[in-house]
């Protein structure tokens, strides 16, 4: 998925092992961007939120096989879309939402939904935030889920335990008020990288690196710098919480 002038509606992928370009991997049955995406070994289920107008639809693909996206069932609400996305080998959370249907002025939601990768069905509710969140960023291990920073500017951080369910507990905070940032976990650490500090900030784009310890709790410390200022960035790392 993903937005140009449209939606799209196109599945790429890369083989990890090796360098080239991305080759087409299938597509998605409803054009969409903005969307949750996770994955366990075998599949990665999404949901193409915002195809143009707002759903709860998940899709899936088996990873080793190549083909367009099936459905896995629904969201608890309709209208979600710039979520967290977290994963463990065995669950998906899908942590705050912007959401057109609700009464907040920046049309925020506290909710986190949760399914199981290796059945199919709807999606189930696990728990709430510590607040109301819109453009989520998250990351996760095996075991814990950790939300950081949100739209608007927050230095917000709180954590959930994968396996089971319950309400987000406060982590600590961002170094700094930042969203639109990206960030990456192992299975130890969990880093946020570069994104927009507040409105009025004398420097509207950040080249902070930061860092936690996910089995701690804390405030992010510094790790070091991007090599430029940047926002709506995105990052990958070669361990996480549906490999780990």
């Amino acid at each position: 998925g993903g937005r140009t002038l449209t939606p799209s509606d196109t599945i790429d992928f890369v083989t990890i092992a090796s360098t080239g370009d991305a080759t087409d991997f299938g597509d998605t049955s409803i054009e969409g961007f903005g969307s949750y995406a996770g994955a366990a070994k075998t599949r990665g289920v999404f949901h193409a939120a915002n195809a143009p107008s707002n759903n709860n639809v998940l899709e899936y693909i088996t990873i080793q096989s190549q083909g367009n996206s099936v459905d896995f069932g629904d969201l608890v609400e309709i209208g979600s879309y710039r979520a967290g996305n977290v994963a463990s080998t065995t669950r998906g959370l899908v942590m705050g939402n912007y959401e057109p249907s609700t009464s907040d002025y920046y049309n925020r939601d506290d909710d986190i939904d949760f399914f199981t990768f290796a059945t199919l069905g709807n999606a189930l509710d696990f728990g709430d935030l510590t607040g109301v969140s819109s453009s989520t960023w998250s990351s996760s291990n095996s075991t814990r889920a950790v939300r950081y920073g949100n739209w608007p500017t927050s230095t917000t951080c709180d954590f959930v335990t994968i396996a089971t369910l319950g309400d987000a507990i406060d982590f600590g905070d961002l170094s700094r008020s930042s969203y639109n940032h990206s960030g990456g976990a192992s299975k130890t650490r969990i880093l946020r990288c570069g994104g927009n500090g507040p409105d009025n900030a004398p420097v509207y784009n950040q080249n902070t690196i930061d860092y936690i310890e996910i089995a701690t709790t804390g405030n992010f410390i510094d790790f070091g710098d991007m090599t430029q200022e940047i926002r709506n960035t995105s990052s990958n790392t070669s361990g996480h919480g549906g490999v780990a």
